[in-house]
């Protein structure tokens, strides 16, 4: 083989072996660009589902607080309206003091106040407070043991003291309410309040 065969053969060699290695190449940067392109698929999927996720978690958590924001309202709204209705009745049962019903309910009040304070106090003299002006209508009740007294600073109704001040009995319309509204809040939130009422 002369030199320059031999030159021709090496060069060859060469050619082929450099043609090989740019193919092997070309095959590991093709192999490795998709890899690459698979991870970044995974690492973008992977993103989207976080944030999908964290956006579901978002918006439940604002729906959570809606539907707790429209119960403190809601609640806000029907303790207003409640309370209302107790104002209003208030109002309505003070308005009987112009009425000429009002001394009848003041004797009962007064009665039912010395019955009381008899039964639970060992007390033999009691003292029934009222209003300067409500005391003319218990001027003509006489009880035994109990003395009538005008006190400025009871509106309606009595109170009863006895006598060794052990024993204290508010009887006022005023009183009267405030003992029946827990009876009647229940039934009464019932009343205008209730979910899925059947009507």
């Amino acid at each position: 083989m002369s030199y320059d065969e031999l030159i021709n053969a090496i060069e060859k060699d060469a050619l082929r072996e450099r043609q090989k290695i740019l193919e092997d190449a070309r095959i590991e940067a093709e192999s490795l660009i998709e890899n690459a392109e698979r991870e970044l698929k995974r690492l973008k999927d992977d993103k989207l589902a976080e944030l999908r996720h964290s956006f579901e978690q978002e918006k439940i958590r604002a729906i959570s607080n809606a539907k707790r924001e429209a119960k403190s309202l809601s609640l806000l709204a029907k303790t207003e309206i409640i309370s209302e209705i107790f104002q209003e009745t208030e109002k309505k049962i003070f308005e009987l003091r112009k009425e000429k019903e009002y001394s009848d309910i003041l004797t009962g009040l007064f009665k039912e106040a010395a019955e009381k304070g008899r039964a639970e106090s060992d007390a033999d003299e009691f003292e029934v407070c009222v209003s300067e002006d409500d005391i003319h209508t218990l001027k003509d009740e006489i009880l035994e043991g109990v003395r009538v007294k005008a006190d400025r600073d009871i509106k309606e109704g009595v109170i009863l003291v006895s006598g060794d001040n052990k024993f204290r009995l508010v009887n006022t319309l005023e009183s009267r309410i405030e003992r029946v509204k827990a009876d009647i809040l229940p039934l009464l939130n019932w009343i205008l309040f209730a979910e899925n009422k059947k009507t």
